[in-house]
């Protein structure tokens, strides 16, 4: 088995939990307030972000040790029928987040959607409610259009991408789905 596959296993077997390791991009989020500007990650920098947290969780499994404490999470802010058809590495939804806000305090909150309108809804409210939050500017479509891999729900690698009733001009390895 390739080591990108075993990582891509590991990172999907981790989807519902606190996934991410410490980064210096995060240095560009801020503690916002009603009015204040939320920190952006561009999509080359959190690709970077989640193969370093993988080859670091593989790392600690083959040596038998914790893998470090994670300082972001990554929230799908998607409906539950767009998530059925593929997600991110390591993204857990909205309704995982709210359930269990404890598990995520002093985390740098990720959230991203389709093109980016329903995730800033969600990052408005949590920056109401104090959190530190760093929204990821292209949303899947760019994680998508930059030819990064989608994993279903039960952690197997798909190019089904869910559209929400739009039509992008992606990498035609990609299927665009409407369910």
């Amino acid at each position: 088995m390739s080591t990108n596959f075993r990582l891509l296993i590991l990172m999907s077997v981790l989807i519902s939990g606190s996934v991410f390791c410490s980064i210096p991009v995060l240095a560009q989020s801020v503690r916002p307030v009603v009015g204040q500007r939320v920190g952006t990650i561009e999509t080359e920098q959190l690709s970077k972000l989640v193969l370093e947290r993988m080859s670091a969780l593989e790392k600690s499994e083959s040596e038998g040790q914790v893998p470090p404490p994670a300082k972001f999470v990554l929230v799908d802010v998607r409906s539950n029928r767009e998530m059925s058809v593929s997600i991110i590495l390591g993204t857990i939804s909205q309704n995982d987040f709210h359930r269990n806000t404890e598990r995520y305090q002093g985390l740098v909150v990720m959230p991203h959607c389709t093109i980016g309108g329903r995730c800033e809804e969600f990052w408005r409210r949590l920056a109401e409610e104090g959190w530190t939050i760093t929204s990821y500017r292209g949303s899947i479509v760019q994680w998508v259009d930059s030819e990064l891999p989608l994993v279903t729900l039960k952690g197997e690698r798909t190019n089904r991408f869910h559209t929400n009733g739009g039509c992008f001009d992606l990498p035609a390895k990609y299927q665009q789905v409407t369910i």
